[in-house]
């Protein structure tokens, strides 16, 4: 993101203490950094990760396995 938006030390603080106390009440937190956002595998494995969370890991190969058909 942007310096001046998720760059900023203050910023930075910010959204660790958010992400922490997210964690501690037992959400799942996905960290996607803006390099990601660009890189195929990188998405794959944070959609792979989401989809365990959703339905689970053998639902997620499923579905998986019928896109990669496609």
């Amino acid at each position: 993101m942007s310096d001046g938006l998720h760059g900023r030390p203050e910023t930075v603080q910010r959204d660790r203490i958010i992400r922490e106390e997210l964690r501690s009440r037992n959400y799942e937190v996905i960290e996607i950094t803006r390099g990601q956002l660009d890189d195929r595998e990188a998405m794959v494995r944070h959609f792979r990760r989401l989809g365990r969370i959703l339905v689970g890991r053998d639902r997620t190969e499923e579905i998986v396995t019928k896109l990669g058909q496609r």
